[in-house]
């Protein structure tokens, strides 16, 4: 959940889910696909959350040089990082191009950036996106995860009122068909090397990807840019074959200095990142906002920029929490979401202000007034520091103590609990003489799995390293007060 307050929308007890517009494609007309793109754009910043680093403005001078080699430009192209630890890469209609941070650590050159990002551009510069989805194989930018979509909202109850939380979910890769990827490597690679980069360069970040997608767990894979962007040996063939014939503009990459390349990268997040807040097992911790709430154990957790839940494991009851866009008194918050309910339909079991550990809060629960109907819905606003939290716990009445525990669990961090929040960031360290991978992770108490650490560097773990030599590690640090 951002420290950035959110102005959660009344959405429909089905939690949204983010639908393209089903449009007619118009080879003349890309006003589709501007409007396409800034709306699935707004959702994922919403979502997802972009990735703030000095990085970023790096990708988007390597983006803007491919970008003014492109022929018959359409679009204006936007570059950004996304908030997103799998590695992953993709475009959306438009020109809007993002890279996961989870992507970052794999490169070595400008040249492996540039071959992905140029990619990339021809998804966008040929409406791929567009053509999937007239297809019907590119239904959503954003899908809610498995754990979650199967939770057991009542439908009479759900029909009858709204909730004020809305969730997004992961970010959804299309699977492009084989004539796109193909055209987007053909066009790609002849773009890298237009703007003066080695276009070869996008075979070996492919390679690197496709190593660190088998170490995946098959969770993350289905995040990761090899469940959208499959490599074949067919098609590392073909991107060899139009290489040979491509001539390397002679211009010199922005960074040459490799050394430089990677100081660069120094200081990116490889870990969930701890200003959305993060789970200590079912607690959850946000040193930002300076609050601690305590979800039930053993159930299914989710954070994301927008909002932090938890849902049961049998997925019949929920637990979610989001941050209203401006503090208001709870009582004004309540009024304005009683005025949306259909009361007439629905029985009101609690109605009234409380106190939460000092914090003033509010709250409404309801139920059917469906003799069968066995589902309670509590919505509270509640003012804590600088922020009006609001939260949504839904469930039948067996669940009353279980939600009621949790809700009362909020309160301020300690400091203590402020400094047990830990996140793992890429360092970039400069390697002893005849050190191997292996010996230097000893010494510099790298926390990533060696053969991760090997594929990042390109190195064996038993090769030996020169003196000076700048490698990447990942090292476990306390999130900055």
């Amino acid at each position: 959940m951002s420290a950035q307050t959110i102005n959660i929308k009344i959405v429909g007890i089905s939690f949204m889910i983010f639908l393209f517009s089903s449009i007619k494609l118009n080879a003349q007309d890309i006003s589709y696909d501007k409007k396409i793109g800034k709306e699935a754009h707004d959702e994922i910043v919403s979502t997802v959350g972009l990735y703030h680093h000095p990085f970023e403005t790096y990708l988007a001078q390597i983006g803007k040089r491919l970008e003014l080699n492109i022929e018959n430009k359409q679009f204006n192209y936007q570059f950004y990082i996304l908030d997103m630890k799998e590695p992953n890469a993709m475009a959306l209609p438009g020109g809007y191009v993002y890279f996961s941070r989870g992507i970052l650590p794999l490169a070595n050159s400008e040249a492996e950036l540039a071959g992905v990002l140029g990619h990339e551009i021809i998804h966008a510069h040929k409406r791929h996106s567009i053509k999937a989805m007239r297809k019907g194989i590119f239904p959503a930018i954003l899908q809610i995860p498995g754990e979650i979509i199967n939770v057991v909202i009542s439908p009479q109850l759900g029909n009858l009122i709204n909730t004020p939380i809305k969730y997004t979910g992961e970010l959804f890769s299309s699977n492009y068909s084989r004539k796109n990827e193909k055209e987007a490597d053909k066009f790609g690679v002849a773009l890298s090397a237009k703007s003066g980069y080695e276009p070869l360069a996008l075979v070996k970040m492919l390679n690197k990807l496709e190593k660190v997608a088998k170490l995946s767990s098959d969770e993350e894979a289905k995040f990761s840019f090899f469940d959208s962007h499959p490599m074949t040996a067919k098609r590392e063939s073909d991107i060899q074959k139009r290489v040979k014939k491509l001539e390397v503009a002679d211009v010199n990459p922005i960074i040459k200095d490799q050394n430089i390349f990677l100081k660069k990268l120094d200081g990116i997040s490889l870990s969930g990142n701890p200003a959305h807040g993060v789970f200590q097992d079912y607690v959850f911790l946000h040193p930002d906002m300076g609050f601690v709430i305590e979800f039930p154990k053993d159930w299914l957790t989710s954070n994301s920029p927008e909002m932090v839940g938890a849902v049961d494991s049998t997925k019949s009851a929920q637990l979610f929490m989001g941050v209203k866009a401006e503090q208001k008194k709870p009582s004004i918050y309540a009024e304005e979401t009683k005025k949306e309910l259909p009361l007439d339909d629905i029985v009101l079991i609690n109605d009234k202000k409380i106190k939460i550990n000092e914090n003033e809060g509010y709250i409404i629960s309801m139920g059917s007034k469906e003799a069968e109907e066995k589902m309670v819905i509590h919505m509270l606003w509640l003012n804590m520091g600088k922020y009006t939290f609001q939260i949504l716990a839904a469930g039948d009445e067996s669940y009353n103590e279980i939600l009621k525990k949790s809700v009362l669990s909020i309160r301020p961090i300690t400091k203590k609990e402020k400094k047990s929040v830990k996140a793992t960031v890429l360092r970039i360290v400069e390697a002893k003489e005849n050190e191997t991978l292996t010996s230097l992770s000893e010494r510099t108490k790298n926390v990533l799995n060696l053969e991760y650490l090997s594929i990042i560097n390109e190195l064996e773990v038993s090769t030996k390293l020169s003196k000076g030599q700048l490698i990447k590690i990942g090292k476990e640090e306390t999130y900055p007060e």
